[in-house]
């Protein structure tokens, strides 16, 4: 279960599952933090793992485990083009395979018509993106997120991440950065 909001993400499948589960949060950050798959395992499987591994648990795990940069740009390679293209083709696929499965041919014409002009609109917008980059040489233009949207983000996390408690214990609740201490 990835993603963020994890408490509520749990209570979640708690409540779907009724009081016939029992459910275990293991945090993925054992990996990238220990950097101990053996624990990650025992803790999976909730008992010691036997000495034959077929695999060296000693070797070290790539996460690709997201680290605090100085770098906070999100990088916009899109625009009104390829967005409303996109928006075309989503919307129309089903129409065509419904128009299709019950030959209507008026509405197969239209939604292939709708289709054509979503990839227009695509092939016309990544153009336009392209010809930015080239007389751009930087790159794209990037998105600034400013200090306060990012401490807003973070403390909508963080406000979740508070209530597993019930799950963890709160010492590798802030080992894994899920809180801060306070």
């Amino acid at each position: 279960m990835g993603g963020y909001f994890y408490y509520s993400n749990i209570r979640m499948f708690e409540i779907a599952a009724g009081n016939s589960w029992k459910f275990k949060v293991i945090p993925f950050e054992i990996l990238s933090i220990d950097q101990n798959p053996k624990k990650m395992i025992e803790s999976i499987i909730g008992a010691p793992i036997g000495k034959k591994m077929l695999y060296n648990l000693n070797s070290k795990i790539n996460t690709n485990h997201f680290q605090n940069t100085p770098d906070k740009k999100i990088y916009k390679d899109r625009n009104f083009f390829t967005t409303l293209g996109v928006r075309f083709i989503i919307e129309n696929k089903s129409f065509y395979i419904t128009a299709k499965k019950r030959k209507l041919i008026i509405s197969i014409i239209f939604s292939r018509a709708f289709l054509s002009v979503g990839r227009l609109l695509c092939k016309i917008g990544y153009t336009i993106i392209k010809v930015k980059k080239f007389l751009l040489t930087k790159g794209p233009i990037p998105l600034e997120i400013s200090n306060k949207s990012i401490k807003k983000i973070q403390n909508i996390y963080v406000n979740d991440n508070k209530h597993l408690t019930r799950y963890m214990s709160k010492s590798n609740l802030i080992k894994y950065r899920y809180i801060n201490k306070d």
